[in-house]
């Protein structure tokens, strides 16, 4: 036996592990430090799907923030109206980013580590399934490197920053190689994994999952047919359904909902219709053995994997008898993929039902990239090859490697992967978020809940004021805000006359607003779509909710019992030595689980300072909030306020804050803005529609240490002039109305 040979006993499984094996993932990783090098240089791959993928790691953040362990909506989005962002988005990329995060990284780093994480997982992967395949290091190690650097993986990581689609395919191996095991092991425990996988291929990537989960099973089932064990169909599809039914939180409430949402009209026009991806045969290649990750060859096929396939196709009788069939089939999937791409074949991309979600036919390259790397892999480490001298062996897989390597890094140089742009770490935040949506932002417009209206299927702010709901005889409530929860208001609300409130949040199905404790029509009104409902006259208690729907509650049943099934499976089908290891282990999991839900059910409700200010019979100021103080250099204090909406149309104006001497004999700061940022201008407030605007207040070198107060309004633009506050429980001449008293010190 040679030394990079393990002994199989019947099949390709039950491999040991050994040092050398150890040595080899200490190469991929290498390898994978190499591929992912430039990727760590200042700034970001493009401000469109990377920019993306750091943000909704941003939203994440935000959400947990307020004990929302599993938010459908960003919170921050639509200028904190919220959207529907992991609703539809799959959310297992975010988490791992989160969790670089919460151990230190920024938001920048915590994404680009996630990306290297997904070169190693699925070098790892390739590495482990072609030497349970084969039982030899050298040609597993091949497949590993060739997958680290194939040329559409480094086209997602360094050209389109879509760290969602790097993520699937970083599982792609685990989830063809947990699918073939299944024709030698009848344990639970690999249903289980099996099943795993399917979920988290699922979570990574619905797009990628929509082609590959398909495309796996038919493998699996081929193989289970033909090796004749029946059996084994039933493993595989047990499996495939147990993967589904613990991803069903996510995936079937976004395919059912997705009616809700612009999401179909949006992803589905200009270069994401499928159709406008295809090429003809010329252009099916790229025309140099370097990977090209920029220009206008970066989504062809690279000409060293076709190569690659070629020899793979024609050595085919050199593959060991009993993977014979797997070489074939994963040329196959080659093949048929590269005719996919041809423009011959765009009768099917419309025809077939779903298929034109890929949107991208070049997404498929990463299977196809994978089928002909396992096919390179099993060769290197088929028999007739381990026949030749060692040298020789070495010399093939080397000169493989090394065309990989060379190949992969050639182009990847920052400044020849256009624009990269410039972005550092402390810019990413609201401000940022903001100032981007107010373009066009696709990580906002993506998801567009369906009440929302859009300009050229964009939301782009501001808005034409022509659609502004006129009203001059507003009712003039009386609301307190009781308490803000991570998922809603609670108010109590005291009118003379029926009036519609608009909650400051975007409609989507699932906010509920309550009555005295009954649910009322609750709808999406106005340009934004603004969560509505008609509180009657008289005193009331009123609640807003965002809710399960019973979709989303049935979809929760599904995967918690999967679950259940996957945990009560491997305890019942665990030897009586392990058993009480699984039920300790399923104990504390439980435990751990039930602990955080708890935690964030418990989530900090809190109740900002009440105010009750009326301006002008137009705006009221219904409460307010600011940092916990004191304050030193270079701090930034946040104020929120939260004003109501009583009577529209309303002219252009702005908000002051200044911070006052105490008895009130000058100014040491004045900062006038728009409502939210500029973004949402009080010629766009709705009558009945309650704000929650947002302003960032600097401390400077140049405030002397004291106590100061902190004193706001709002004024007209033309003419100059405050609006006055007829009722308010401080108010200064000037028609200012005195919020709190904030401390500044020398320092910490």
């Amino acid at each position: 036996m040679q030394p990079d040979t393990v002994r199989v006993k019947d099949a390709p499984h039950d491999i040991g592990w050994r040092r050398l094996d150890a040595a080899c993932i200490v190469l991929l990783a290498a390898a994978t430090a190499l591929a992912a090098f430039e990727l760590w240089k200042p700034g970001i791959q493009n401000l469109g799907d990377m920019l993306m993928s750091v943000y909704r790691v941003f939203e994440l953040d935000q959400a947990w923030q307020q004990r929302i362990l599993y938010p459908r909506l960003g919170p921050s989005l639509n200028f904190g109206m919220g959207a529907p962002l992991f609703q539809f988005y799959p959310p297992l990329v975010s988490y791992g980013a989160l969790l670089f995060h919460k151990l230190g990284f920024g938001f920048l780093g915590a994404t680009k580590a996630m990306f290297t994480l997904n070169l190693l997982v699925g070098g790892a992967g390739v590495y482990l399934y072609v030497r349970w395949l084969t039982g030899r290091r050298l040609g597993a190690l091949t497949a590993g490197i060739l997958y680290i650097f194939a040329p559409y993986l480094l086209v997602i990581i360094y050209e389109r920053g879509a760290a969602a689609e790097s993520t699937a395919l970083a599982m792609l191996p685990w989830l063809v190689w947990s699918t073939h095991q299944l024709l030698y092991s009848r344990r639970f425990w690999s249903v289980s994994v099996s099943a795993g996988v399917v979920a988290l291929t699922m979570l990574a990537h619905n797009i990628t999952a929509l082609y590959v989960l398909p495309v796996t099973l038919i493998y699996g089932v081929v193989l289970a047919i033909y090796w004749r064990k029946p059996y084994a169909l039933a493993l595989i599809v047990t499996a495939y359904l147990l993967g589904l039914a613990l991803s069903a939180f996510y995936w079937l409430p976004a395919l059912a909902e997705l009616r809700y949402s612009r999401a179909e009209t949006l992803m589905l026009r200009g270069m994401t219709d499928v159709a406008n991806g295809l090429v003809p045969l010329t252009q099916l290649l790229q025309s140099t053995l370097a990977a090209m990750v920029s220009g206008e060859e970066r989504f062809r096929f690279s000409l060293l994997l076709f190569l690659l396939g070629v020899v793979g196709l024609a050595t085919l009788p050199w593959q060991n008898r009993k993977l014979r069939i797997n070489a074939i089939l994963f040329s196959a999937a080659w093949i048929l993929i590269l005719l996919l791409q041809l423009t011959a074949v765009k009768p099917l991309w419309v025809s077939l039902p779903l298929i034109r979600f890929i949107q991208l036919p070049w997404r498929t390259y990463g299977l196809a990239s994978l089928s002909i790397i396992l096919v390179i892999g099993m060769l290197l480490g088929s028999d007739r090859l381990a026949k030749l001298p060692r040298w020789m062996q070495g010399t093939l897989a080397g000169a493989v490697m090394l065309a990989a390597v060379l190949g992969g890094v050639a182009n990847l140089r920052t400044e020849s992967v256009p624009p990269w742009p410039s972005l550092a770490e402390e810019q990413i935040g609201i401000a940022d978020l903001y100032e981007r949506s107010s373009i066009g932002f696709s990580l906002t417009t993506d998801y567009t809940p369906i009440d929302m209206q859009t300009i050229g299927g964009d939301m782009v702010l501001p808005r034409d004021p022509a659609g502004i709901v006129r009203s001059e005889n507003t009712a003039a409530p009386e609301i307190m805000i009781e308490r803000i929860l991570h998922n809603g208001f609670d108010l109590a609300v005291n009118t003379d006359k029926p009036f519609a409130w608009q909650a400051p949040r975007i409609f989507f199905p699932g906010w509920q607003v309550y009555i005295d404790g009954g649910a009322v029509a609750t709808t999406g009104t106005g340009p934004f779509g603004l969560v509505t409902a008609e509180i009657p006259a008289g005193p009331h208690s009123v609640q807003l909710r965002f809710e399960q729907t019973p979709l989303r509650r049935a979809s929760d049943f599904i995967s918690w019992a999967a679950l259940a099934i996957v945990i009560g499976g491997l305890i019942v089908s665990s030897s009586l030595r392990y058993k009480p290891l699984w039920l300790a282990g399923a104990a504390g999991i439980t435990l751990a689980l039930v602990l955080l839900i708890r935690q964030a059910q418990a989530a900090a409700a809190y109740q900002p300072t009440a105010y009750a200010a009326n301006l002008d019979n137009e705006v009221r100021l219904l409460a307010y909030e600011v940092d916990p103080g004191p304050f030193t250099a270079g701090d930034t204090m946040t104020v929120r306020l939260y004003w109501y909406v009583q009577k529209t149309p309303l002219d252009s104006r702005k908000i002051f804050i200044h911070l006052l001497k105490p008895d009130d004999s000058g100014r040491v700061l004045q900062l006038d803005q728009y409502s939210m940022f500029g973004y949402i201008q009080s010629t766009q407030w709705q009558a009945g529609q309650m704000i929650v605007d947002e302003h960032k207040v600097p401390i400077t070198e140049d405030m002397p240490p004291g106590t100061y107060l902190l004193a706001a309004g709002m004024y007209h633009l033309e003419p100059l002039q405050n609006l006055a506050v007829l009722a308010g429980p401080n108010t200064l001449p000037g028609d200012r109305m005195v919020l709190t008293e904030i401390e500044i010190t020398h320092g910490r």
